[in-house]
């Protein structure tokens, strides 16, 4: 049995290929920027853990959000100023 341990790691633009098969892996701490993934489920009966680790979506993503909501508040700034 292999068991994978990893603390306060940061994953950058990776694809994590984890699947029903998948055990023993653990995630404390940990930082995922611009992956494949937004977040990883407990599951203590694989043995599968996630604990105080972070999510950030990747840049398009985030990028996209940030443009809408400047979008969002120019709209809501012009029709304030047209009252």
């Amino acid at each position: 049995m292999l068991f994978w341990r990893f603390d306060a790691c940061i994953f950058i633009d990776c694809a994590l290929l984890i699947d029903e098969s998948t055990e023993q892996l653990i995630f404390t701490g940990c930082t995922f920027k611009d992956c494949n993934v937004d977040r990883i489920d407990t599951d203590e009966i694989r043995g599968l853990l996630v604990k105080d680790s972070l999510f950030a979506l990747p840049i398009a993503q985030r990028k996209a959000d940030f443009d809408r909501r400047l979008s969002d508040a120019l709209k809501a700034r012009r029709k304030s100023s047209q009252l």
